[in-house]
């Protein structure tokens, strides 16, 4: 009887039918192939030159994993992000979060709200459009390891070439886009010794650098990527030191 109703809570808990902690050797295996905190909490390096994870979004990305379950899903992860309505973003709806304002607001003429109403509907669209996206890709990066592998991720087994000097920092020319922009000015340019020179040498001087390579631009980088900077992009937006360009 005791293996049955361990099976059974075991059941009820993936459900979320009831709060029951399962002991480890209950617990379903995590075989998620990476750190989602790492891919999406990631961003510079610290004083010691290693990888540093922001403190807000580690806290952020662990609140929204657990408040999606069981669903998990992206609409599972835009509930639990609970972002501000997006008729209030474009001002079509007032900001009403305490009944003090709540009570002000309402007592203004419905004027007031007709002039930003104007315009409003690219707002509204790109606005949803950012939830919309933020939520699907956090989610996947959450739920599904099984589709962001196929996008290429990077095997960690894989002996890591070391990075010539030139490659890094941010005043480096070696850009993924660099070859294109190359091309670009020899196809176009007149004078190509002269106005092409200098993106011949930077092609040159970059090539052994991991940037430059075909299977640096996978869907994994431009997904991952994408993400990590709508979530930073958002947080920047919501920040108070915004000011009065802050959304709600």
């Amino acid at each position: 009887m005791a293996p049955l109703l361990a099976v059974l809570l075991q059941l009820l808990a993936a459900r979320g039918a009831v709060g029951v902690a399962l002991p480890p050797a209950l617990r379903t295996p995590d075989r998620t192939p990476y750190d989602p905190t790492t891919l999406l909490c990631q961003l510079g390096k610290d004083a010691k030159g290693e990888p540093k994870v922001q403190g807000w979004c580690r806290k952020w990305l662990a609140c929204v994993e657990r408040a999606s379950q069981p669903k998990m899903d992206a609409a599972a992860v835009l509930a639990a992000w609970k972002p501000a309505d997006c008729r209030e973003v474009c001002g079509k709806w007032p900001v009403l979060k305490s009944p003090k304002k709540k009570a002000a607001l309402l007592q203004q003429q419905e004027q007031s709200f007709l002039s930003a109403q104007r315009g409003a509907s690219d707002c509204m669209k790109s606005c949803q459009s950012v939830q919309s996206s933020l939520s699907t890709c956090v989610a996947t990066v959450l739920f599904e390891p099984g589709k962001v592998q196929l996008m290429g991720l990077p095997d960690k087994k894989r002996k890591e070439k070391k990075v010539p000097p030139q490659c890094e920092g941010e005043s480096s020319p070696c850009k993924a886009e660099l070859p294109v922009n190359y091309q670009k000015c020899m196809a176009t340019s007149s004078k190509k010794g002269k106005d092409c020179e200098a993106l011949k040498t930077n092609v040159n001087d970059c090539k052994g650098c991991p940037q430059m390579e075909a299977q640096y631009l996978t869907q994994y980088q431009a997904f991952v990527g994408g993400c990590l900077a709508q979530l930073n992009a958002y947080r920047t937006a919501t920040h108070p030191k915004a000011g009065v360009a802050a959304i709600p």
